[in-house]
């Protein structure tokens, strides 16, 4: 196989025909060794990786010793191969950074490694790393109307009185009843309220209601009074009475009642009886309130509630009453719901352009892609969806988002069955003899600026411009008389609404070959240094796994089979951390937490772990809004949430997707069925069904009541053998066909034995300077006998 080697001096990337840029063919002493291998990471895309160490002779020595003494610390190298085609042309195999800190020479020879600064590296050296970035720099367009769920609140109350001594199940109270009984008054009884759980800013205010001999139903005291609209449930039916009467009239029967009024009108003739039940009066008999007092009503603003006792039929005065009630606690709940309020969301491909930011540290350009389609049809689960920091929630000024790249691909691949492949960017090298001094285009660049629109915005440091370029004559123009112009522009185009076309910028590359990025956050130029600019693009499996054969292999030899073990698992937990809410009953019906589930699977006692670092749960964000005006940090405060949106066209913002129909809440203000456990093994499934044909729920953390459309989340799932994205297996072969299939994530095939093989790419090794044995390492498709 015929070779080229290029050492490009002062630069991080290699330019063939650049002045610095130096044919070394003939000084490359250990050229047999230097190697290239693709390997397929965590059944996702394959990454190309290079050989590790290059020995230099000849001019080449001379050059890099040279370049070290005279550039010290800061010395910059690269080192590229070219391997020639069928054609007879040279193409670029691999190139690299020359890491001067392993540099070592003789009298002869130099030796420097590799630097390891493609995005697959420093994926693997930064990605795990967390990192806080401000959501002001990052946000949408449009703020997220969030328009609250319902709360569940609950106080108890208990009859007060005079304590037994005969023990305290029942309370004395014992009344002097010296004022007119009758139709025209009614007595209220004593309660306490013992308090319970009660959202903030609530619009029922629940209180302690005193004993009261009340003319004509005006009442100023009450146990409850509504600031808004509600709906009450009352439990009242564990109530016992035991009545004695003395006096010189009668009285019959009593009535036990809870009524309301509004605090405008007092008299009984606005009255509204809401339970009731009368009992006839014989002395020391027990009678219970039972099912009569339990009940739902409506209450609105300015409403009271009201629990007492009046005689029924009695023909006049009553001069003495004593009741014993028994110590079982009244309850009453209601749902209420807070005032929306504006959040700021940001769209997951912009966080996932900041990450890789901070990933590349410097060194590199890294940019990121989200397909909106599995295998072209559009993924509607992944349409809409917004992710929101819990600082934004609570409502603080400087509002940080807190993750890591790590976090956002366990995101991506447990909620959406989505993982990423590496793909090089070709960068725009600007022809500086085509640059035509302050020429323009009719048009505008972004609303309300006249300028010149471009397909490409290139920043030239030596000429110290901005140039544009066009794609329809290939010329460059210059744009901005300088730098403060252009970030006068930026800043109208970001007041415009119109700034992320504008920011979405390339690499920007100066004569010296020296690449600059636009950072967002600090609003300037980064140099950064490494190879080829990267896209990390983010796809369903299946769209990384397709069925076309790309290869077929016409000679094998060292055949060998074997099961891999280790993508065999006999459980699978899908979901997201369960959480425990400051209140005791808020989120009783939350779903969105952990699912267990066995496969049936006895050969490992692995678990595959398809857990979300991010949170989905709706009753943690309106517990987290509940706190926007506490000072108090919370454990939640460095939380990420993900929320399925809508766009709402009427007043600018984003609204709650609750188009999917969830039954068996508490209310239907919830929301976020999307992404449910359930629907997370659906969007893993092809995945899931490589090692299992069924999974049956063993446990769930959430609320196994609660219905998703017609599914339930507590369902057990079966696969069919045709869904398998792949096998278990693990294939490996050796072959003399060189030829590499430029599509790495298609089927490789070959015929042995009687059988065709079919399997993707795990890996294999290449030698770009001599011909030598393919080693596949395949992962399992098929086998089929076809003799």
């Amino acid at each position: 196989m015929l070779c080229k080697f290029y050492l490009h001096l002062n630069s991080y990337v290699v330019m063939v025909g650049d002045d610095d840029c130096y044919d070394v063919s003939n000084d490359v002493t250990n050229w047999q060794q230097l190697k290239q291998s693709y390997t397929r990471k965590n059944l996702g895309g394959v990454v190309k990786n290079y050989g590790s160490k290059i020995e230099f002779t000849g001019k080449a020595y001379e050059l890099l010793v040279e370049l070290w003494r005279s550039q010290y610390v800061h010395a910059r190298a690269a080192f590229a191969i070219h391997v020639i085609d069928n054609s007879w042309e040279y193409h670029e195999a691999w190139q690299c950074p020359l890491d001067f800190a392993t540099l070592t020479y003789d009298g002869h020879k130099v030796s420097v490694n590799c630097t390891e600064v493609s995005a697959a590296s420093l994926i693997k050296s930064n990605g795990g790393t967390k990192s806080s970035y401000s959501v002001s720099a990052l946000r949408s367009e449009y703020r997220l109307l969030y328009d609250r769920v319902m709360s569940y609140n609950e106080v108890q109350y208990v009859l007060t009185g005079e304590t037994e001594t005969e023990g305290d199940t029942f309370t004395k109270w014992h009344r002097e009843m010296n004022d007119p009984v009758g139709y025209e008054s009614n007595l209220n009884f004593p309660l306490s309220n013992l308090g319970g759980t009660i959202a903030p800013n609530n619009v029922l205010a629940p209180q302690s209601q005193d004993a009261y001999v009340n003319y004509g139903w005006a009442s100023p005291k009450y146990m409850a009074e509504a600031s808004g609209s509600c709906l009450v449930h009352v439990d009242f039916s564990a109530m016992e009475f035991w009545v004695w009467h003395y006096g010189q009239y009668d009285m019959p029967a009593i009535t036990i009642m809870l009524y309301k009024y509004h605090v405008e009108n007092h008299s009984h003739v606005y009255k509204t009886v809401l339970l009731q039940k009368t009992f006839n009066v014989e002395d020391g008999e027990h009678f219970t309130l039972g099912s009569s007092f339990v009940g739902d009503f409506e209450m609105e603003a300015g409403e009271r509630l009201v629990f007492c006792m009046w005689p029924s039929g009695a023909s006049g005065m009553a001069s003495i009453a004593t009741v014993y009630m028994s110590n079982d606690h009244a309850i009453m709940s209601w749902a209420s719901r807070g005032e929306p309020v504006d959040v700021d969301v940001i769209e997951p491909s912009t966080l996932l352009h900041r990450i890789l930011r901070m990933v590349a540290d410097g060194k590199a350009y890294i940019d990121g892609e989200i397909s909106s389609t599995i295998g072209g049809v559009t993924n509607t689960r992944l349409t809409g969806t917004k992710m929101l920091a819990a600082e934004s929630m609570r409502g603080f000024d400087d509002a940080q988002i807190h993750t890591s790249f790590n976090q956002f691909a366990s995101f991506m691949e447990a909620v959406f069955g989505y993982v990423y492949r590496i793909d090089r960017l070709v960068r725009d090298r600007v022809d500086f003899d085509s640059i035509i001094e302050y020429s323009a285009v009719e048009g505008k660049l972004i609303d309300g600026y006249s300028g010149t629109v471009v397909d490409s915005i290139h920043f030239v440091r030596n000429k110290g411009m901005f140039v544009g370029r066009l794609e329809s004559d290939d010329k460059y123009s210059r744009l901005f008389v300088d730098y403060d112009d252009y970030m006068r522009i930026l800043e109208m185009a970001r007041d415009d609404g119109s700034w992320t076309e504008v920011l979405e910028l390339p690499v920007f590359v100066d004569e010296d070959g020296v690449a600059y990025m636009y950072d967002i956050d600090a609003r300037n130029l980064l140099e950064y240094h490494g190879e080829e600019a990267s896209v990390v693009r983010f796809m369903h499996r299946s769209d990384l796994f397709h069925n076309e054969v790309v290869k077929t292999l016409e000679s094998v030899n060292e055949f060998g089979f074997s099961v891999d073990k280790s993508r065999i698992y006999s459980g699978v937990n899908v979901g997201y951390d369960k959480q425990d809410y400051d209140s005791e009953n808020r989120g009783r019906d939350e779903w969105n937490f952990e699912n267990y589930y066995l496969t049936g699977v006895e050969l490992t006692e692995s678990k595959l772990d398809l857990k979300c670092p991010y949170r989905a749960d709706c009753y943690g964000m309106e517990e987290l809004v509940l706190k926007r005006n506490e000072e108090e940090s919370t454990d939640s405060d460095e939380d990420v949430f993900i929320v399925k949106c809508l766009a709402s066209t009427d007043n600018g913002k984003w609204k709650i997707d609750r188009s999917l129909t969830i039954t068996g809440t508490y209310t239907d203000s919830v929301f976020n069925g999307a992404f449910s456990p359930i629907y997370m093994v659906e969007a893993n499934r092809g995945y899931i069904a490589s090692f299992c044909d069924a999974l049956k729920l063993s446990m769930t953390r959430g609320c196994r009541d609660v219905m998703i459309g017609n599914d339930s989340v507590a369902k057990d799932f079966t696969f069919l053998a045709s869904e398998r994205l792949f096998k278990c297996g693990k294939i490996e072969v050796s072959t003399d066909d060189l030829d590499m299939s430029e599509d790495k994530d298609g089927l490789i095939e070959f015929v042995l034995n009687g059988c065709r093989y079919k399997g993707y790419l795990q890996s294999v090794e290449q030698m770009c300077q001599h011909d030598e044995a393919l080693e596949y390492e395949l992962i399992e498709h098929s086998v089929t006998c076809i003799s």
